[in-house]
């Protein structure tokens, strides 16, 4: 398997992982925006909050795993992106 392969494959289970840990453990109803206040501004029911970073990381990985070497940094970048939101999601709504 070549290096490029298993990071694929590895941002392809981290993010699995993420979206299936995020739906059995967030509330139905997820914070996407905080205001200035410090109070939820913006909120999604949790299925549609999740797929937006679960769209944004597979798009990615298989964008780094199938695109072309110019498209491949960019991928990568998209598939971190998306971890990164969900790290973020998690961080605004878990214990809400």
């Amino acid at each position: 398997m070549s290096k490029r392969k298993l990071i694929a494959l590895v941002l392809f289970l981290v993010i699995l992982g993420l979206s299936v840990a995020a739906y059995i453990l967030l509330p139905e109803t997820l914070v996407v925006q905080i205001g200035l206040n410090g109070k939820a501004s913006n909120t999604l029911p949790k299925l549609i909050g999740l797929l937006i970073p679960f769209g944004i990381g597979m798009v990615g990985s298989i964008s780094y795993l199938h695109g072309n070497p110019d498209y491949q940094k960019k991928g990568l970048l998209f598939a971190l992106l998306g971890i990164a939101f969900f790290i973020l999601t998690f961080i605004m709504n878990y214990n809400r």
